[in-house]
């Protein structure tokens, strides 16, 4: 993505990503952050840099916009994606492997 990016000038970008359960009945919350991973390591530890936060109803994909301080990392490839975590062991749950992101942007 970041050589399509190159020379680009970002206006918007989203994540999708879609919840498959959660502990509750009603759904729960994502905890979302970036990172620089360029492969899936032995541990994630969580991070609060960037962090989006997103309420889900139990089985619900959405479409996350993003702020548009990400949009440099982005670009320069200092952020390689994005990971979630939980507060706590009572709000667990997970998501659909198959996110995407979506970014406009013109050159």
């Amino acid at each position: 993505m970041t050589s399509d990016l190159s020379g680009a000038t970002i206006s918007r970008a989203q994540l999708y990503i879609k919840n498959e359960h959660t502990r509750w009945g009603a759904g729960g919350t994502a905890y979302i952050f970036t990172h620089e991973n360029m492969s899936v390591p032995t541990s994630l530890g969580a991070s609060t840099t960037n962090q989006i936060t997103q309420a889900f109803a139990k089985g619900q994909g959405v479409w996350i916009e993003l702020p548009s301080s990400h949009f440099a990392g982005l670009k320069s490839g200092t952020i390689r994606g994005y990971g979630l975590y939980t507060t706590g062991s009572d709000n667990y749950g997970y998501w659909n492997k198959a996110s995407q992101i979506w970014v406009k942007y013109s050159k």
